[in-house]
């Protein structure tokens, strides 16, 4: 409940969806708001030296802060996504072919990612996807089970990058091979 108050109270928590409606509803016009979920995910990292590699590969973490003005403390261009998704692409010297987006189902927070990935990558530049519509915002495990989310999806091919957002302008972007 204390949770739930705190995300009414800076006024990007979702109403109830019409009929036949996800109640999340990522990079949709309007904008559903965000949902809370529940959920945890877990994933093992190992080194890997002269043995054929069995699993995904993590080929750059990169990461940013900033202080936008707003509540959540995103600037409206997501300068800090666009930052942690350039520095990760840098790192890996790759590109990725899909992106799955934070996208929390905000106005101001939907914005933003649009405009990072825009600008990261042109415009439409990289498929974009996103997994908030099935598992709301977990907010601790939302960039994992993204993740996870997109390692076990047939449907994305290639590297992957996937963009986590947090309270405070916080970003990170974890570029991984399938």
């Amino acid at each position: 409940a204390f949770t739930q108050a705190q995300i009414a109270a800076i006024g990007v928590y979702a109403g109830l969806p019409e009929p036949g409606q996800a109640a999340c509803r990522p990079f949709a016009d309007p904008p559903s708001g965000m949902v809370l979920g529940e959920g945890a995910a877990f994933l093992a990292l190992e080194a890997v030296a002269d043995a054929p590699l069995t699993g995904p590969e993590l080929l750059a973490v990169g990461a940013a802060r900033e202080n936008g003005r707003g509540r959540t403390g995103i600037s409206e261009r997501g300068d800090a996504l666009g930052r942690a998704m350039r520095a990760a692409r840098e790192l890996a010297g790759a590109d990725p072919r899909t992106v799955v987006a934070h996208a929390p189902g905000t106005r101001r927070g939907d914005a933003a990612e649009r405009h990072a990935i825009a600008d990261a990558f042109g415009p439409g530049g990289v498929a974009v996807r996103s997994y908030k519509r099935q598992t709301g915002h977990t907010l601790g495990a939302s960039g994992p089970l993204a993740l996870v989310a997109a390692l076990t999806d047939g449907a994305v091919a290639g590297p992957v990058l996937v963009n986590a957002a947090g309270f405070g302008g916080n970003a990170v972007a974890v570029l991984v091979a399938k």
